[in-house]
């Protein structure tokens, strides 16, 4: 595979470290040698002007909780950055301002902050509208275009640095195995390694050439479990062979354009994943035998090394709280991502460093890593946001793929029903309608369904009761009136709903989460496309997301408007075909 070209120029920036007031104790200077000793880099001579807990802070990348600004966070605990999730982004000029307010607090340490944000396209979309929505990364292997893939990856990139963000938790390098695999799905490229391999190249060129910093991740390849690391920890049971093989495929262009690139790599993201062959039962993210032996040592790995998040379950049940950051730090990775506490990861790291469980040669080492990685960050171009929804379109259209049905010419009737999330259906009903197709709806109609009997009040009724009394020898007879009160009944019609189906033909839209439809004329698979091997409809496409631009050439596709180029980038089972 070819070296990816990353476009990652140096900086001119300069400057120390945030004084947190712990000044007693600096990182130790290089001791002399009879021979020159290498020049040290920037981020060398920065770390040295750090104190022990600024150290400390600086390999921490947080996640705050609500949508103000964690600046003061940032500099209170001297971190390195923080990630943005959906939480905390109420508008895209209120998460610029945030990112604003970060960025300056680490500006004046002389580098830029690691503000990241996990912006994949397809479900894995932070920062959502007026940001353009990009097809899911299935879309790019549907497509089998690198040069869509990397237009994409830089336009979608190009807006987020536009809203002030450095780092971008992407492309995802998992080979998916299809519905088997728990968590990748569609933010796979797709199940064959090479395919997969072709599109990070592609993505990692096009967010590189923004300056944004892509993280290539699950390292060693999450596509392939059945579990989910954000709820427990999966275990990888293939044999390395098979690995080198299949998983680590991805990976390997990505390791190759670290080797070639001028400040040492992009990133790789370890994943909370247990790996039998090389480290049996601990998480690659805190496991040396995986971060310093097999991505380092082995496939020669001399980049940034940033964990998966620390606080997922896949990790905590085995190093709970702030143990899995030392870990982290101990099996050689860089960057911590968001552990449970950051404060007291920090203070875990610096205890450690001072009892001697941590040596403070790798603390320096991963913190220098970090800087270096920022401060060489190519300037890029800056986008507005919306701005990439061309390259956005010309993925999509290129990625529809024609599992069922004829290959060209109009697929869709004058008048359908739409079934589906009412997410997905609103946006299709208008699309469909703007375009003079009529939607029929389905309705709820009141029929009549007999009658029964309800009590409506009470009356009251009166009954005589005789008894015979003997009083001297004679009978008497005594009357006793006992009232009573019983129900008043009456007859009264009986309803029920009855759901009312349109009668029209029926495209099925098939979302995340979503099981296999009823009867339909159309599905459309909007998420992962294994459903399509689930139903027999006359016409079968594959999307790969419900993003506007994919539902957009789902539409032109059904109406004959334009072909479906895309072919399936994965095994489907029961599929009739791969594509047109």
């Amino acid at each position: 595979m070819g070296a990816v070209a990353l476009s990652l120029c140096l900086t001119g920036c300069s400057g120390g470290g945030d004084d947190d007031g712990d000044r007693g104790e600096r990182a130790p200077g290089a001791g002399a040698s009879p021979a020159k000793p290498p020049e040290p880099s920037f981020g060398e001579q920065a770390v040295r002007r750090m104190t022990l807990r600024q150290q400390a802070g600086q390999v921490i990348v947080a996640s705050w909780e609500g949508t103000g600004s964690p600046a003061p966070l940032v500099r209170r605990l001297h971190l390195g950055g923080v990630i943005a999730f959906s939480d905390n982004v109420e508008s895209t000029d209120q998460i610029r301002r945030v990112n604003r307010d970060v960025r300056r607090v680490v500006a004046r340490r002389g580098w830029p902050a690691f503000v990241g944000v996990d912006q994949e396209g397809g479900l894995v979309d932070r920062v959502g509208a007026p940001s353009t929505g990009f097809p899911a990364f299935m879309a790019a292997g549907a497509a089998a275009d690198p040069r869509l893939t990397e237009q994409a990856a830089r336009a979608s990139a190009a807006e987020m640095r536009g809203l002030g963000f450095d780092v971008v938790f992407a492309p995802v390098a998992d080979v998916t195995v299809g519905d088997g695999d728990a968590a990748i799905g569609s933010r796979s490229a797709g199940g064959d390694p090479q395919q997969v391999a072709r599109q990070v190249v592609a993505a990692t060129e096009g967010i590189a050439a923004a300056g944004v910093l892509p993280v290539v991740k699950h390292f060693p390849g999450h596509g392939s479990l059945g579990a989910d690391s954000h709820a427990e920890l999966p275990v990888q049971r293939r044999p390395l062979r098979a690995l080198e093989r299949r998983d680590l495929v991805p990976f390997e262009p990505a390791i190759v354009a670290g080797q070639d690139g001028p400040v040492g790599a992009p990133a790789v993201l370890t994943g909370h994943i247990a790996v039998r062959a090389v480290d049996r039962g601990v998480p690659a993210s805190i496991s040396r035998k995986v971060t310093t032996g097999l991505l380092r040592r082995d496939l020669g790995f001399e980049g940034l090394v940033v964990t998966d998040a620390l606080d997922m379950q896949g990790v905590q049940r085995l190093a709970p709280g702030a143990q899995a950051a030392v870990r982290a730090l101990r099996a050689g990775a860089d960057v911590l991502l968001m552990p449970p506490d950051p404060a007291a990861a920090r203070d875990a790291i610096v205890r450690a460093v001072r009892q001697g469980d941590l040596p403070r040669t790798r603390l320096a080492q991963a913190a220098a890593r970090m800087v270096d990685t920022l401060h060489g960050l190519g300037r890029g171009a800056a986008a507005a946001p919306g701005s990439g929804g061309r390259a956005a379109d010309a993925l999509a259209r290129r990625s529809v793929t024609s599992v069922a049905g004829p290959c060209e010419g109009r697929l869709l009737a004058d008048r359908v029903r739409v079934v589906g999330a009412p997410d997905d259906v609103a946006e299709f009903d208008a699309l469909v309608q703007a375009r003079g197709v009529t939607v029929a709806r389905d309705y709820t109609k009141r029929v009549r369904a007999g009658s029964r009997s309800v009590v409506v009040g009470t009356k009251t009724v009166v009954s005589k009761v005789r008894k015979r009394v003997r009083v001297k020898g004679k009978v008497r007879v005594k009357v006793v009136e006992v009232r009573t009160k019983v129900p008043v009944r009456e007859r009264r019609p009986v309803y029920k709903d009855v759901l009312v189906i349109a009668d029209a033909p029926t495209v099925a839209l098939v979302g995340s989460g979503g099981g296999t439809p009823g009867s339909a004329d159309v599905t459309v698979a909007l998420d992962r496309p294994g459903v399509l091997g689930r139903v027999s409809s006359r016409v079968e496409l594959a999307a790969y997301s419900d993003q506007p631009a994919s539902l957009r050439a789902v539409v032109d596709v059904l109406l004959g408007e334009r072909g479906a180029p895309g072919r399936l980038p994965l095994e489907v089972p029961g599929a009739e075909r791969r594509g047109c």
